[in-house]
């Protein structure tokens, strides 16, 4: 799946990405995906960390084949998928609107 997933249709992205600013005291940095609609925007810690040369930004996953390279691309993938099935749930429950008008969208607070 490309850096951002772009579902043209009902203008959803989700954007992985890795947070090289916010780097902690062991030198790792946060992988963050960020869900779009509209003008509305919701960034998400994923919870995993990973060094900054570690990280393929064209690919937006983690390089390598290490066991923990694999878990945090399969999550990365998994989510991506949740993420998208949850939109395409919360599209279901507008009646007569597909994709539902901006003003009628509001990104969970507990994404």
């Amino acid at each position: 799946m490309p850096l951002t997933t772009l579902m043209s249709k009902n203008n959803i992205s989700i954007l992985v990405w890795l947070y090289k600013t916010k780097i902690n005291k062991k030198g790792l940095s946060p992988v963050c995906i960020r869900i779009s609609y509209g003008s509305q925007r919701k960034t998400i810690a994923t919870g995993h960390t990973i060094s900054v040369d570690r990280w393929d930004s064209t690919k937006s996953r983690v390089k390598g084949s290490t066991e923990e390279a694999q878990q945090i691309n399969e999550y990365l993938q998994s989510t991506r998928v949740r993420f998208i099935n949850l939109f395409n749930e919360m599209l279901k429950e507008v009646p007569g609107r597909y994709p539902p008008p901006y003003g009628h969208f509001h990104v969970p607070e507990w994404l």
